[in-house]
């Protein structure tokens, strides 16, 4: 099994009860949203866990909560795909989340090795297209 994290960070000035009721607000969005996704994809997910079911998920500070999704990656023939689907899926969310959530204070980012697998994918589609269009008028 493989891990991938979403970050969800208060500001250090803004650890207030209304901070942790958007926090909590978040995150039941993330885990529905995880659930569906789950569900939609053959179940690639094994499980989760994150600060409400384990204080070591939760910064000494109280300002970060992680929340971990561990794929599941054995078994199947098609394993592999269906993680990198779902993990791109998930990837998506987490930005929505995070522009949903932002101008509240709440700062909300996805890492670990599938989620950089994705950014990367994506950017690269981004920086191939924009090169191609730059060289376009020297290819005419």
């Amino acid at each position: 099994k493989s891990s991938d994290f979403v970050l969800f960070s208060l500001p250090a000035d803004n650890n207030t009860m209304d901070a942790r009721l958007v926090l909590a607000q978040a995150a039941d969005v993330l885990d529905d949203r995880i659930t569906s996704l789950n569900e939609g994809y053959n179940e690639p997910i094994a499980s989760t866990k994150s600060w409400r079911t384990d204080r070591a998920y939760f910064s000494k500070n109280g300002h970060e909560y992680l929340f971990e999704v561990m794929w599941d990656m054995s078994g199947r023939k098609r394993a592999a795909h269906d993680v990198f689907v779902a993990a791109s899926r998930l990837f998506q969310e987490v930005k929505r989340l995070s522009d949903d959530f932002s101008p509240q204070g709440l700062n909300i980012v996805a890492t670990g090795p599938h989620m950089l697998g994705v950014a990367t994918n994506q950017q690269a589609k981004t920086d191939c297209g924009v090169r191609a269009l730059m060289m376009l008028p020297f290819a005419i």
